[in-house]
């Protein structure tokens, strides 16, 4: 097996329990499926998918970002209105970081905690820029 081919199946084989395809054991690893993979991964992110909350520190001034409704969308013609994002501009030092490959939205807080999870700090403290 090619390395494409093997990284291919090591793909496919990730993807199909969240597309709800089944066994992977089920597919085999012809040039067929590799092609539909490579299509699957080139398609843009749908506008449905709804964004993923998290807690989000620029990476490199250490600022957090939230994102949210800003009024000045509703006068201002072309403003920024928040819709389902992957990258982020920082407020502070103008970074633009895409902190994962799906749409997600800057929180101040996630609204849930684990058995195991330490308590939130009161406030990070933010990094000098390196």
């Amino acid at each position: 097996m090619t390395t494409e081919r093997a990284l291919m199946a090591q793909a496919l084989e990730a993807l199909l329990p969240f597309q709800g395809r089944g066994d992977v054991k089920q597919f085999t690893e012809t040039d067929e499926t590799i092609a539909a993979l490579r299509a699957a991964l080139a398609l843009p992110v749908p506008a449905t998918v709804e964004p993923i909350d998290m807690v989000l520190h620029c990476p490199k001034c250490g600022l957090q970002h939230v994102d949210g409704h800003d009024a000045r969308a509703e006068i201002e013609p072309g403003y920024w209105t928040n819709p389902p994002h992957r990258s982020h501009l920082c407020h502070g030092c103008a970074w633009v970081w895409r902190p994962a490959d799906v749409p997600t939205n800057g929180v101040a807080a996630i609204k849930t905690k684990g058995e195991a999870d330490s308590a939130p700090l009161a406030s990070p403290t933010p990094q000098e820029p390196k």
